[in-house]
């Protein structure tokens, strides 16, 4: 089954990206709050985000990838992206501006992605957290996803972190 263009609720849509959305997702590139718990490169110059920022674009049309803006009315305050596929299995890595943390907003839009994938023909969904990110943490927890036995020690920026693994699979 084919993957969606956009899915809205309420408050947010999740849709394939746009050129216009460059500025947006840039500001996310270099949020320093942000930057503490989701894995982006230090870009040394704004060629290497835009780089980035044109692979998620062109990943977003792809229908062999899962890749979401975030957007509140018109805003693109986050987006939400597959990190691996394999055989019925995806993992998840998501973000959002910190300027719309504590809102509930990534809530929402990792509920209305478990939802589109499974869908889609997915059977199982996982995503990662930094233990120092209780946030996300609680986020999946809303999503009803559940504690895996899987951790890892992840260098990032120079510091280890300990990542944590939740899952969520079709018919639980």
């Amino acid at each position: 089954m084919l993957k969606s263009e956009s899915i809205t609720s309420k408050r947010l849509t999740l849709r394939n990206f746009k050129q216009s959305d460059k500025q947006a997702v840039t500001i996310i590139f270099f949020d320093e709050i942000v930057k503490k718990t989701y894995m982006i490169p230090d870009f040394h110059d704004e060629k290497e985000a835009e780089m980035l920022f044109n692979k998620l674009c062109g990943n977003s049309h792809s229908q062999h990838h899962f890749v979401y803006a975030i957007c509140l009315d018109d805003t693109l305050i986050g987006f939400i992206n597959d990190v691996y596929i394999k055989d019925g299995e995806i993992e998840l890595g998501y973000v959002i501006n910190s300027h719309y943390h504590r809102k509930g907003y990534m809530t929402e839009a990792l509920s209305m992605a478990i939802n589109e994938l499974f869908r889609i023909g997915y059977k199982r969904i996982i995503a990662g957290y930094f233990v120092e990110n209780i946030a996300s943490k609680r986020v999946m927890e809303k999503c009803h996803m559940i504690p895996l036995e899987k951790e890892e020690e992840i260098n990032y920026k120079g510091e280890k972190h300990l990542a944590k693994y939740y899952a969520i699979e079709k018919g639980e």
